[in-house]
């Protein structure tokens, strides 16, 4: 499955952006499970945090909050247990539900807009010329 690294560029655990990755991918089934074995296989997290308890406080519930703050899906889980051993996790997968957007007032840029929004390198008077062209061209 694709995406846009701007999805995910503000999620800073690699654990995190890992099971991004293995979840976007069902995101339009909704649901994933997962073989606990696999999952710390595929998060390459074979031998560390043992107990079920460590690797969902260290490793899967942060994840999941940093996936659930700066991405574009909503994710949580539940577990499967084959007596009492937890063997699965069910992850459930949602977009992120999106708003209305607003219609702003395009009216002339500030300078703290200009600088800003202006790109590195780029000087004052450029983006100024080159934001107003974007701002006519989206008002027509």
């Amino acid at each position: 499955a694709s995406y846009s690294l701007g999805q995910i560029i503000s999620i800073y655990s690699v654990h995190a952006v890992r099971l991004y990755e293995l979840l976007v991918q069902y995101l339009t089934i909704g649901k994933r499970e997962l073989a606990l074995a696999n999952l710390r296989e595929s998060l390459g997290l074979t031998n560390e945090y043992k107990a079920i308890k460590d690797f969902k406080k260290r490793v899967l519930d942060t994840a999941v909050a940093q996936i659930n703050e700066y991405s574009d899906i909503r994710v949580s889980y539940t577990q499967r247990k084959t007596g009492r051993t937890v063997t699965h996790l069910i992850f459930a997968i949602k977009p992120e539900p999106t708003s209305v957007p607003v219609k702003q007032k395009r009216g002339k840029l500030t300078d703290a807009e200009v600088a800003k929004r202006a790109r590195p390198g780029e000087s004052w008077e450029a983006a100024h010329a080159r934001l107003n062209q974007i701002t006519l061209a989206l008002a027509e």
